[in-house]
């Protein structure tokens, strides 16, 4: 792209490298995470380009788009680029217009260093040190296929002979204005795993590696309706030897519901959760199951989870041992998660560890 369509433009999704906010902490982590994080990608199959700050003000980098329109971006560390991140282009299609020069290409790219290296998303030619003028195609690019916009995550294999270490962490996230940032590997928004009518589909999309620290993904949570996130992953591959049921070790939920919500859900309804689970927890005998019950799981004796998932656990002979429960009470749904989302990255909680000394307890 030429130096003039890098006139200055709007950016309504970039980090400020300026002023006294969480923006400019999240955009100092995350240089730090480039320091202390990255590490080699694999070789990219197409042509590698860096995002650049067209707009020469004071931002320290940009976000990776869910789609061609800068309106589609999540506000989380799992979707940031600083600038001088290399991208690998895997195709360019017509989006939203951007910059002076209404320029439309857009680029389907994977992340190819960096904190995200293996990230998949958008990002709009003005932003990428790309040869061609505003509205060219880039040389060497094919076009997207129609309609095809990209699953975000990560699509690169591990790197041969480099053995992963398990930790890597998803998290569910309810819809907006629900969507709170999370500290798990992997932020899945809502409608990235939530198909119509209650499919699992895009579930199965969920890597069982990540980039850039080379770790299997072995930690499921999800809080609210976010409890499904798990149940999708858990339905969309049981089928065969349920081998990814053998990488995932731990499923955290954060007050998941009461008896109605668990019951009541058509998507709820739709899934066998308390027959995954159990057959779950069979199968790997390292599986736990933890849930944080707040105001919306505790009423009535914990009845919805005791009907939902419990009772079929215990007439099927589940390993009970390794389902807890850590009881908060009357603690508002949202401070749930809120207080004690830092657990979806430390390890499991025990009946004996429930955080804030909790009481704990097998169903």
């Amino acid at each position: 792209m030429s130096r003039e369509e890098r006139a200055r433009g709007a950016d309504v999704g970039r980090v400020s490298a300026q002023g006294p906010n969480l923006v400019r902490v999240v955009g100092a982590l995350l240089a730090t995470a480039l320091v202390t994080l990255a590490a080699a990608a694999p070789a990219a199959a197409g042509a590698v380009h860096t995002v650049v700050d067209s707009d020469n003000d004071p931002y320290a980098g940009i976000y990776l788009r869910d789609g061609k329109s800068m309106g589609e971006f999540r506000r989380i560390l799992e979707r940031y680029m600083p600038y001088g991140t290399r991208v690998e282009l895997l195709c360019a299609d017509n989006g939203e217009a951007v910059g002076p020069y209404a320029n439309r290409r857009w680029h389907s790219v994977r992340v190819a260093d960096g904190a995200i290296a293996g990230q998949v998303g958008w990002i709009a030619d003005r932003y990428l040190d790309t040869p061609n003028r505003a509205n060219e195609a880039t040389p060497g690019e094919p076009e997207c296929p129609s309609g095809g916009t990209p699953a975000p995550g990560p699509g690169t294999p591990p790197p041969a002979g480099v053995p992963a270490r398990d930790g890597a962490s998803v998290y569910f996230s309810p819809p907006s204005p629900d969507d709170l940032s999370s500290p798990a590997t992997l932020h899945r928004p809502y409608e990235q795993w939530r198909g119509a009518n209650c499919s699992a589909s895009k579930a199965a999309s969920v890597p069982s590696w990540v980039a850039p620290a080379n770790q299997n993904v072995t930690v499921l949570s999800g809080w609210s309706i976010g409890r499904l996130g798990p149940i999708y992953l858990l339905q969309s591959t049981s089928a065969g030897n349920r081998s990814r049921w053998q990488e995932i070790d731990y499923i955290l939920l954060f007050d998941p519901g009461n008896l109605e919500q668990l019951t009541g859900n058509r998507c709820d309804k739709t899934y066998p959760a308390a027959r995954l689970y159990t057959e779950w927890l069979k199968a790997n005998a390292s599986a736990r199951l933890v849930i944080l019950a707040g105001e919306a799981t505790s009423p009535r004796r914990h009845e919805g989870i005791q009907q939902a998932y419990f009772n079929y656990l215990r007439e099927h002979g589940g390993p009970r041992d390794r389902v807890i429960v850590c009881n908060y009470g009357s603690l508002k749904h949202r401070s749930v998660y809120t207080k004690y989302r830092s657990w979806i990255t430390k390890p499991a909680i025990t009946k004996s560890s429930c955080p804030d000394g909790a009481l704990g307890w097998n169903p």
